[in-house]
């Protein structure tokens, strides 16, 4: 994403955060181009593919969908939601869930409603899980080390979002073409 192997810490990190939320079409086209590699490295259609991203992939994969990439479904943890470029009902082909945080401060609630009356003007499959107690990283069990007070591991929201997550993909995979789910097999 950020160009050579490049690994970034500190402020590094929400420098290339603020550049990507200034031009999303940048961050978008790197994002479908990791995903044109995984293509080609794994043989499957973007069709046969769900994105699962935590913080800042769960925005980028958020991105990906908005951009009307046919990926079948994607999941964002703790990922930033709002967007200057929002999905579109032409555009939208994804199935999209959610997990954040009820007390992230990076994700605020007026974020949180922007994504809830974004998604059906997209027509958008889409599900939302809020976890009330849940700070920013609620999925990371060792960010409590760094001693931030905006993120808190909860091993409830972790492990609740988790199999939520399993089962959202688990019936992504089961839909028909029709988007409905084939009961024969859910």
């Amino acid at each position: 994403m950020h160009g050579a192997g490049a690994v970034l810490e500190g402020e590094a990190i929400h420098d290339a955060l603020k550049r990507f939320r200034a031009e999303p079409d940048r961050l978008r086209s790197r994002v479908q181009a990791a995903l044109a590699a995984l293509s080609d490295i794994s043989g499957l259609e973007p069709e046969d593919m769900v994105g699962l991203g935590y913080c800042f992939g769960g925005f980028c994969v958020l991105e990906l969908a908005r951009s009307g990439v046919p990926v079948r479904a994607v999941a964002s943890f703790h990922g930033l939601l709002n967007t200057s470029r929002p999905a579109s009902r032409d555009t939208l082909k994804a199935r999209i869930a959610v997990f954040t945080g009820g007390l992230d401060p990076l994700v605020p609630p007026d974020h949180i409603a922007a994504f809830q009356a974004e998604m059906p003007l997209a027509a958008a499959d889409w599900q939302l899980g809020i976890y009330g107690r849940a700070l920013h990283s609620f999925t990371n069990s060792t960010v409590d080390a760094l001693g931030d007070p905006t993120m808190g591991y909860h091993a409830e929201a972790d492990e609740s979002s988790w199999a939520a997550m399993l089962r959202f993909f688990d019936i992504s995979f089961k839909r028909s073409d029709r988007g409905d789910v084939d009961r024969r097999v859910a």
